[in-house]
């Protein structure tokens, strides 16, 4: 069961690894709210204000953010999929990492005010396009982004040096 938290001011308040699945925040004052983790699912935030909120790795699937203040908000690795983003704000959002994946109502004029699109998934090839002709920069790591190496061969070399003979379970066997 969701909560009413419609026209609530949460200015500030940690709210990170809950679950508003089914929650109404309509026209609420979410500004610097942490949702870190947070299972935001089929809820309601029409017209919130988001304004340099953390939805890091928050689930946000079937949401209807119509007309959201998103400017300046962290938004990397959260899930949009289905959700509804007609007239949202992106100014400086960071949607690094983002799953757009069937979200509805968005424009390339929304997406090309945001901080960072790299390594967003699901835009519509039809926007995607267009960004990418005219804002490449989105598509690229943003500022204070550190790509790493992840390779197979970083990590078992990294479990060997840290456990010894342990890593060695973890190594390739060489045919």
């Amino acid at each position: 069961m969701g909560r009413e938290l419609s026209r609530e001011n949460l200015q500030g308040k940690l709210l990170d690894n809950l679950d508003f699945s089914n929650s109404r925040f309509v026209q609420s004052d979410l500004q610097r709210v942490v949702f870190r983790n947070s299972s935001i699912n089929n809820a309601n935030l029409y017209q919130a204000l988001l304004q340099e909120a953390d939805l890091t790795n928050a689930q946000l699937v079937a949401s209807d953010l119509i007309e959201a203040n998103l400017s300046n908000a962290k938004l990397v690795s959260s899930n949009l999929r289905h959700s509804k983003l007609d007239g949202v704000n992106f100014d400086g959002a960071d949607l690094t990492n983002a799953d757009l994946k069937f979200a509805t109502g968005y424009t390339a004029g929304q997406l090309s005010e945001a901080r960072s699109l790299y390594r967003t998934t699901g835009i519509h090839p039809n926007v995607a396009a267009e960004l990418r002709e005219s804002h490449p920069d989105l598509f690229t790591p943003p500022p204070g982004f550190v790509v790493s190496d992840h390779t197979p061969t970083a990590t078992f070399s990294f479990q060997r040096s840290v456990f010894g003979p342990i890593g060695s379970l973890f190594s390739r066997s060489k045919n």
